[in-house]
């Protein structure tokens, strides 16, 4: 399908973060908590009915029945997108108005991978505290957290577009999902887990592997997250050996350049993040490490670190990809274990309208340096190269988009 001219959202680009750095945050970690796991009952508005109704949607998915019925009804009659497009690399690009989500295949079709969104629009944008690499943040207004069969249903529809074009009987048996989409997995920890519950009866034969994307900032959305992945585990929601993996986007090396790029980190150094994450990992290798179907994942560490490799912005930033970079993340993963993490080095996607404040390019010669020198050090690390760009699909590319 060739690509369309599609409407986006109305409304202003995020207040620049430099622009506001002297302004008090309007999220703190008490807003941020009262958004993820229900706000305070004298509170008033559209966040205190979004936090109560996933509060109700949790107690009721901790019945197995109720997520099978949900899984069954998802799978007999997936609403269908409201628009989709095709990209050159094989992925496919679906738009459910608000929220996206994006389909890709491995070569060999063995395993199929969806990355979902979890949100509509990004929380942090209201506190010109959003990522300054991402389009969601950037100019998307924050209409609210999906709920847990709203974002299993991005899942599904892309499960099953995968094989209705040739026909297949049989879908592959490893599925893949990213909650990389629009939104951030540590900001709606509820629709996150309840979402894999729908999954996990959708799909009960297949392998599941579930990566949450967080920033980790502050520090407790991890304990929270984990809380409830645990709790699925227990209750039965998730099957034993169903992997789980955490991503948290690093970006930065040090603490001032991790800010610049996440400025919801300001307040929340590195160290703290990292030690949170690797408290999350702890918590749930009873449950996953042993048991998971695939060598491979047993063996592999639960924790990803996602650095974005950026280029210079104007005057007031001059990248992360410079060899005294390169030394501080060695140096970091040093300090914290080598053999906990792996490194994701990702490129950045550029968003025409954000010309003149966004980042310069690195060059493959910088890529390849890097994970050459890392791979040296012991440190296990990947290329992660964006899918769907052509269709403005790939990682921070997603907008959410309006007929």
């Amino acid at each position: 399908m060739p690509l369309t001219v599609r409407h986006l959202p109305t409304c202003p680009a995020a207040p620049d973060p430099v622009a506001v750095q002297g302004a008090s945050p309007v999220l703190d970690n008490t807003h941020l908590a009262a958004h993820s796991f229900g706000p305070p009952a004298q509170n008033t508005g559209d966040a205190v009915n979004t936090g109560r109704q996933a509060a109700s949607l949790l107690s009721n998915l901790r019945d197995a029945d109720h997520a099978k019925s949900i899984a069954r009804q998802l799978l007999a009659n997936p609403t269908r997108p409201e628009q989709s497009w095709d990209s050159k690399d094989g992925s496919t690009l679906f738009s459910f108005g608000s929220h996206d989500a994006i389909l890709f295949a491995s070569a060999k079709a063995a395993s199929t991978t969806a990355c979902v969104s979890v949100q509509r629009g990004c929380l942090l944008r209201q506190a010109a505290q959003a990522c300054r690499f991402c389009s969601t943040g950037r100019h998307v207004a924050f209409e609210g957290s999906l709920d847990g069969s709203e974002i299993a249903h991005q899942a599904i529809v892309a499960m099953e577009h995968r094989n209705k074009p040739s026909g297949e009987a049989a879908f592959s048996q490893k599925k893949m999902i990213l909650y990389s989409g629009m939104g951030d997995s540590g900001l709606n920890p509820v629709g996150v887990v309840d979402s894999m519950r729908i999954i996990q009866q959708a799909y009960s034969d297949d392998e599941l592997l579930f990566f949450m994307t967080t920033m980790g900032t502050p520090p407790t959305l991890l304990s929270r997250l984990q809380r409830h992945v645990v709790n699925a585990y227990e209750d039965g929601g998730l099957f034993n050996g169903t992997a789980v993996f955490l991503q948290v986007s690093l970006h930065g090396a040090t603490d001032s350049k991790r800010a610049f790029v996440i400025p919801m980190a300001r307040k929340h150094p590195i160290d703290g993040v990292l030690t949170s994450a690797l408290a999350f990992r702890d918590g749930l290798l009873p449950y996953v490490g042993p048991q998971a179907r695939s060598t491979k994942y047993r063996e592999m560490p639960m924790v990803t670190l996602n650095y974005l490799m950026l280029g210079a912005m104007g005057a007031v930033f001059d990248g992360n990809a410079h060899n005294e970079d390169l030394m501080a993340l060695i140096k970091l993963m040093h300090r914290f274990g080598p053999s906990n993490f792996i490194i994701n080095l990702c490129s950045y996607n550029p968003d025409a309208r954000d010309r003149g404040v966004a980042f310069g390019p690195v060059s493959e010669y910088t890529f390849a340096h890097w994970q050459q020198t890392l791979e040296h050090e012991g440190i296990a690390v990947k290329r992660f190269k964006s899918r769907g760009t052509d269709i403005r699909g790939g990682c921070g590319q997603l907008v959410g988009r309006s007929v």
